[in-house]
C-alpha cells in the first residue's frame, strides 16, 4: 500500500508538472502589443485651438432682371376703334412701338416704362387705315434684358 501511495503521488506530481507547465504557459500567453502611435505635432502639449471662423459677406445683389411682356388688346379691330398696347418691363426702360399697316407710312410711339413697371399706349385706328393684317414692332431698350418683337393685328370693316 505504501508502494501504491508512492506511485500515485509520483504520477500525480508528474501530471501536475506536465499539466501545470501547460497551464502556466497557457496563462502566460500575452496578446500582441498595440501598434505604435503615429507621430503628431502636438504630442508634447495640448492640441492646437480650432480655426477662427471668418465672417463671409452675402453675394452682392445684381440687377434684378424683369421679364418683358407685351400685349395688344383687341387684336381684331374696325377702323376708328381704339386698341391698347401694354408693355411690362423694368422701370425707366425705353419703349418704341412702330405701327405698320400693309400700305402707308408707319406711325412711331415712344415712351418710358413707369415706376410701376408698365408702359401703356392707347391709339385709335385711322378711318383711312387699309383693311387686312397690320403689325406692331415693339422694342424695349434695357441694359439687363433688351427685347424686340412683333405683334400682328387685323383691321376689319
Amino acid at each position: 500500500m505504501k508502494a501504491r501511495r508512492g506511485l500515485t503521488a509520483l504520477l500525480l506530481a508528474g501530471l501536475i508538472q506536465i499539466g501545470g507547465a501547460s497551464a502556466a504557459q497557457a496563462g502566460m500567453v500575452q496578446p500582441p502589443p498595440p501598434p505604435p502611435v503615429p507621430g503628431c505635432k502636438w504630442c508634447s502639449g495640448p492640441p492646437p485651438p480650432p480655426p477662427t471662423p471668418v465672417p463671409t459677406l452675402p453675394a452682392p445683389a445684381g440687377p434684378t432682371v424683369v421679364q418683358v411682356e407685351v400685349s395688344l388688346s383687341p387684336t381684331r379691330l374696325r377702323r376708328g376703334q381704339t386698341t391698347t398696347l401694354t408693355v411690362t418691363a423694368a422701370s425707366d426702360d425705353q419703349v418704341t412701338a412702330v405701327v405698320r399697316y400693309h400700305r402707308g407710312r408707319p406711325t412711331t410711339y415712344q415712351g418710358k416704362v413707369s415706376s410701376s413697371g408698365t408702359y401703356v399706349k392707347t391709339w385709335k385706328v385711322p378711318r383711312t387705315a387699309p383693311l387686312g393684317q397690320a403689325s406692331l414692332d415693339v422694342t424695349v431698350k434695357s441694359d439687363a434684358n433688351p427685347y424686340s418683337g412683333t405683334v400682328t393685328f387685323e383691321v376689319t370693316k
